[in-house]
């Protein structure tokens, strides 16, 4: 995968997983750049693609990915077709969490109904306390795996000791649920499970159609080169 370029210099393109804003741009270009004898080091984030010159000789490849490694992001050496594969496949569980995001909240928003208009009218606590735990019983399964993303992918910042957009994702999910479970233990008037997965669809529809754009970008690059060349 190492291209010999003829002044000295070595080059090869990484395709990097959990790519996804300028600050992991920016994060991965200043940590590659710090390798002695790197000369350039640039990503692309619609290929979510590194390219990496450096000093013939003078570095192992494989230093490249261990080095992703520390900075939180799993790499390995960039193919067209099984970047292309891997979009698909990505697409399709960013497609799967959405639906089970959303059908949850709208059932979940079906429940929470009931709940506001009853605090102000004749509902006993009784009736508040099982619709909150159904709301529970429906949230906490589908929060589990339709945030899987955003967890996964916060998850590797914090074990590399650094952190990305998706932690804080992560700990605001995570933290309306516990707060969801407390209050309903303790009867209170309020729970906040429809507010989380609707945080999480809305987050989840906004990764799905960045995702799809990037897609559809690189298929007109794509053709576009292709017409260039003939």
């Amino acid at each position: 995968y190492v291209r010999h370029l003829g002044s000295g210099l070595s080059h090869i393109d990484l395709a990097v997983e959990g790519v996804n804003c300028a600050g992991c741009m920016s994060k991965i270009e200043r940590g590659l750049s710090a390798l002695p004898d790197v000369t350039l080091a640039r990503v692309n984030l619609t290929d979510r693609r590194v390219a990496l010159e450096w000093k013939e000789g003078a570095l192992d490849p494989a230093r490249f990915i261990d080095r992703l490694a520390e900075l939180g992001y799993k790499a390995y050496p960039f193919e067209p077709v099984r970047a292309e594969a891997d979009e698909t496949e990505q697409a399709s569980f960013l497609l799967r969490c959405l639906g089970v995001a959303a059908f949850a909240a709208m059932n979940v928003m079906m429940l929470s109904i009931p709940v506001w208009s009853g605090n102000v009218s004749d509902m006993i606590p009784e009736q508040r306390d099982f619709f909150h735990w159904l709301s529970a019983l429906i949230a906490l399964p589908a929060a589990a795996y339709s945030g899987q993303p955003f967890f996964r992918s916060a998850w590797r910042a914090l074990r590399a000791r650094t952190t990305n957009m998706d932690v804080p994702i992560s700990i605001g999910i995570v933290l309306a649920l516990a707060m969801s479970v407390v209050e309903t233990i303790h009867h209170a008037e309020h729970a906040y499970f429809d507010a989380a997965l609707m945080l999480l669809a809305f987050l989840l529809a906004g990764r799905y159609l960045d995702q799809s754009m990037r897609r559809k970008t690189r298929a007109v690059a794509g053709n576009l080169a292709a017409l260039k060349a003939e």
